[in-house]
C-alpha cells in the first residue's frame, strides 16, 4: 500500500499521526508536558520507510510507552516518526479476526 501522507520515509522510519492528547474528554486542555504524558499507545501507520520488513502502511500498532518520536507537520496535520523497533506489535483488524475464526 502506497503512503497515505505525502512524505516518504527513509530507512525503518514509521510514521504515524501525533499521537499526544491536546484536550480532556471533558475539554480542558493539557499543557504540553501533559499532552505528551497522555499519548495515546495504539496508532495507524500513515507511511512507512523502505526497510520496515515487520509492519506496513495501513497497520493498527501498538507502541512502546518510552517512544520518542521526530514531531512535524505535512500539509498543515501533525505527525509522528518513530523507529520500527519501537512498534512492539501489531493488532489484528476484526475482519482477521473474523477469517481466523472461520477457518
Amino acid at each position: 500500500m502506497a503512503n497515505m501522507i505525502n512524505f516518504n520515509p527513509t530507512r525503518d522510519w514509521v510514521v504515524v499521526p501525533d499521537p499526544s492528547v491536546r484536550e480532556t474528554d471533558g475539554g480542558i486542555l493539557l499543557s504540553e508536558g501533559a499532552a505528551m504524558a497522555a499519548k495515546k499507545p495504539t496508532s495507524t501507520i500513515v507511511a512507512c520507510g523502505p526497510q520496515c520488513t515487520q509492519v506496513k502502511v495501513g497497520d493498527e500498532i501498538l507502541v512502546h510507552p518510552t517512544a520518542e518520536g521526530f514531531f512535524f507537520e505535512v500539509d498543515g496535520k501533525k505527525y509522528a516518526a518513530i523507529n520500527e523497533f519501537m512498534v512492539l506489535g501489531v493488532i489484528p483488524s476484526k475482519a482477521d479476526i473474523q477469517g481466523a475464526i472461520n477457518l
